[in-house]
């Protein structure tokens, strides 16, 4: 069904055609190869107001928000630098909009808000403190949250220094902390 877009859309199309040609085409090749989540991608969509086009209300647009917007931005961008596109099809589609529409208010405090400024959450299921250096190595987190147990089980855990060498802050909550584990 054939039909044209409107002059917002038209614009927005236009944008992020001239983002990718700037800032997101060269390196393009590498990145599509490369398994890692492109973080600098992410935060640059994200510092352009591109991450949360489906959720209306959630944040301040500054572009025509909807289905629609998405669609027309990830296709866009797509044409230069499809793994760019598989990012912002995630911040339009992917867990932030799962939270977005079904999430809890907590929820979405916790979790929407590093997910539209471009950061990426990792939910690792069961915890288990074994496990947690190769998740560390893999998600290379900034942040990390949770409760005084967890960190209690993870200190006698050999955690390699490059496992940790991303992290920016440990959040506890949920329960008092004691001084010993602090």
């Amino acid at each position: 069904m054939p039909f044209e877009l409107d002059a917002p859309m038209l614009a927005l199309q236009r944008f992020v055609s001239e983002l990718a040609a700037d800032r997101l085409a060269e390196g393009a090749l590498a990145r599509a190869h490369d398994p890692s989540f492109p973080r600098a991608v992410s935060r640059d969509l994200a510092g352009h107001g591109l991450l949360g086009l489906t959720l209306p209300g959630v944040q301040p647009l500054r572009h025509p928000g909807g289905v629609l917007a998405a669609v027309v931005a990830i296709e866009a961008l797509a044409r230069l630098c499809p793994r760019s596109a598989d990012v912002l099809h995630h911040g339009n589609f992917g867990a932030a909009a799962m939270v977005g529409r079904y999430g809890s208010a907590d929820q979405r405090r916790r979790f929407l808000a590093p997910l539209l400024a471009g950061c990426r959450v990792a939910l690792a299921g069961r915890f288990k403190a074994d496990l947690m250096p190769e998740l560390f190595a893999r998600y290379r987190p900034t942040i990390t949250t949770g409760v005084p147990t967890m960190y209690a089980r993870m200190l006698p855990v050999d955690f390699p220094e490059d496992s940790l060498a991303s992290l920016r802050m440990l959040r506890c909550g949920s329960a008092p902390i004691t001084p010993e584990l602090h």
